[in-house]
């Protein structure tokens, strides 16, 4: 804690933090994002807005138990709806593989790497309900590579 606090009073951190070509350039993304994310906004908004009323409660995390924890919204329709995760589960949530959202990204970058397409296809067609076998014949692999891609991160 010691050294954290003496961390954010260094003269390095004081000097960036202060520095305004950053300041701006994180205000104007902040700005964009809030524009491209209305729906996600007005859930925030509407959550915070019943946590500071005391119409919701914060709740541990669900995960962790630990005491301070934020809303995580899985339907943004459904602004009160939330589970409550620390930040490192919070964090932990929105880096679970999707399947689905790779394969879209797969298909808009193009085939740049193909052992990272062959691992997105692989996902996906997990997700299908095709077994390892299957997906080494569509992908033209052995069933362990198959599964390899299927359940390993990407940087190992």
């Amino acid at each position: 804690m010691v050294g954290s606090l003496i961390a954010l009073m260094s003269p390095e951190w004081v000097v960036w933090r202060n520095v305004s070509w950053y300041t701006t350039s994180m205000t104007n993304y902040n700005a964009e994002w809030r524009k491209r994310n209305p729906v996600k906004v007005a859930a925030h908004t509407i959550l915070a807005h019943a946590v500071r009323s005391g119409k919701i409660q914060p709740q541990p995390c669900l995960r962790c138990g630990m005491p301070k924890a934020h809303g995580h919204h899985t339907d943004y329709s459904k602004p009160l709806d939330v589970t409550w995760l620390c930040s490192k589960c919070h964090k932990r949530e929105h880096r679970k593989p999707n399947p689905k959202r790779e394969m879209a990204q797969a298909l808009q970058r193009g085939r740049k790497h193909r052992l990272a397409g062959n691992r997105v296809k692989a996902r996906f067609l997990r997700t299908k309900g095709l077994s390892y076998a299957q997906i080494a014949i569509e992908l033209g692999t052995s069933k362990g590579t198959a599964f390899k891609w299927v359940n390993r991160p990407a940087y190992k």
